[in-house]
């Protein structure tokens, strides 16, 4: 497996992520759910179609937030005033193969991720510009 191949599943947990919270919220009130969700579904049904879409999109940056972070992490980015003191390394195992999917020679998981959802969670290409 190769950290291209990693993150197009990493990709498929972020669709996935999207259409659940859609859903919950589309479905309606129903049996079994946690108050929150029936008041946030009845919430939803009260917005314009126009707002719903704009929903859709704040669900798209918060998927895309909590991945984009977790994959810095496994990079071997530190947390904000923590330095990193160690190194972090992410295999994938398959039979007696190993692959190395983060370290110093590979490139970043979260600019692989970025190549590959940046423009349906922001609606345009990604700058030049460095992170």
């Amino acid at each position: 497996m190769t950290p291209d191949h990693f993150i197009k599943r990493v990709k498929l947990v972020h669709d996935f992520g999207v259409r659940s919270v859609m859903k919950r919220l589309k479905r309606g009130p129903g049996q079994g759910q946690q108050q929150r969700i029936k008041d946030l579904s009845r919430w939803f049904h009260s917005l314009s179609p126009s707002d719903r879409k704009r929903v859709e999109q704040v669900v798209q940056m918060g998927v895309h937030a909590g991945i984009f972070d977790v994959l810095g992490l496994l990079d071997g980015f530190g947390i904000k005033g923590h330095p990193d003191k160690g190194t972090l390394e992410l295999v994938y195992r398959y039979g007696k193969k190993r692959y190395r999917l983060t370290g110093p020679t590979k490139e970043g998981l979260i600019f692989i991720y970025q190549r590959q959802v940046y423009k349906q969670v922001f609606g345009t290409e990604r700058s030049n510009e460095k992170r």
